[in-house]
């Protein structure tokens, strides 16, 4: 299974990837969950796109870390 930080890593690398806001504002890290059958790792990251903050959740599969999609999400 991947481990917490190269899950946080990979997810972030990611997110950076499809949101330039992101990559220019930098990407604050605000939950980390597993799902209950650990299959997979839902993290979610805020950054700056002008003057709103956007929350945006990856999943990744935490047996290989392949990102399966970013949604938006709210705190």
């Amino acid at each position: 299974m991947l481990e917490l930080q190269q899950a946080v890593s990979d997810s972030r690398k990611h997110l950076v990837e499809v949101f330039e806001e992101a990559r220019s504002n930098g990407v604050t890290l605000e939950g980390v969950e597993l799902s209950e059958d650990m299959k997979f790792w839902l993290l979610t990251f805020s950054f700056w796109m002008g003057s709103l903050k956007k929350y945006k959740t990856v999943k990744l599969r935490a047996d290989d870390g392949i990102v399966l999609g970013i949604r938006p999400s709210e705190l």
